[in-house]
């Protein structure tokens, strides 16, 4: 009888582990999460982490909530990881990032300029988006004169209208406001900058950071990654390291 119980125990926790569910949270930002009502429930960073906990025999439930909030409950522990975020010392996360916010700088299709360089730069009017958290790197470069708009659709249509030759908008954005406002946008190749994002934990969720770190080293490798990333973008995880590299070379 006692062998009975301790065997039904066994399984009791076995199923326990299995049915896991970790809890993340962060905003609506195609193509990388989609929400309806109150859940995130499909994008790429969404099959990304579902992968990965899978691979863990676990699930997640993704909450879409404002940015503040979502990083005071990931702190506070009562969620466990924010979605696509740069490093923070608020949280921890793995080495390896899941996703990129890459930034370049771009012009009219007809535009005779196709090379990006910080020389080239200089003394040009480059138009930007008021109160967006640019780079270091875009936010110190004092040799080209930045102005400010309300939004990425005025930048758009700015740019459309001749009144600035350069925009600097992220990558996924332009491809969306490229389609909503009917013109072609040229990127001035490489790109200026991509910080790396990731799914930051809690500080007390070391272990789980860790495993699924490994978990994304695995999709890399077996190459999950890439195709995941081409079922939502022109370009694959690959790719997009490749150009961050290549973006590195070029010195202000």
């Amino acid at each position: 009888m006692k062998k009975i119980f301790i065997l039904i125990l066994a399984l009791m926790i076995n199923q326990a582990v299995y049915a896991t569910t970790v809890k993340l949270c962060g905003v609506q930002w195609p193509p990388f999460t989609y929400g309806e009502q109150q859940n995130l429930n499909h994008g790429l960073s969404i099959d990304i982490y579902t992968q990965a906990f899978k691979r863990l025999n676990m699930t997640i439930d993704a909450k879409k909530m404002p940015w503040q909030r979502c990083e005071k409950l990931v702190t506070h522990g009562s969620m466990d990881a924010l979605i696509d975020n740069t490093h923070s010392d608020k949280f921890i996360n793995g080495p390896t990032p899941t996703a990129f916010y890459p930034l370049a700088v771009y012009v009219r299709n007809d535009f005779k300029q196709t090379k990006f360089s910080w020389q080239a730069m200089e003394n040009k009017y480059v138009a930007m988006v008021r109160g967006y958290d640019y780079t270091d790197k875009i936010s110190s470069f004092k040799l080209w004169h930045k102005s400010l708009v309300l939004s990425e659709d005025v930048l758009v249509r700015m740019l459309k209208a001749k009144r600035y030759d350069y925009i600097v908008l992220d990558i996924f954005a332009a491809q969306h406001l490229a389609k909503k406002h009917n013109m072609k946008l040229k990127m001035l190749d490489p790109m200026v900058d991509s910080p790396m994002l990731y799914l930051v934990f809690n500080k007390n969720k070391q272990i789980l950071k860790d495993q699924f770190n490994e978990k994304i080293i695995e999709m890399i490798n077996d190459g999950t990654m890439d195709r995941l990333y081409l079922k939502y973008l022109p370009h694959s995880y690959s790719d997009f390291k490749t150009m961050i590299d290549k973006s590195k070379k070029i010195e202000i």
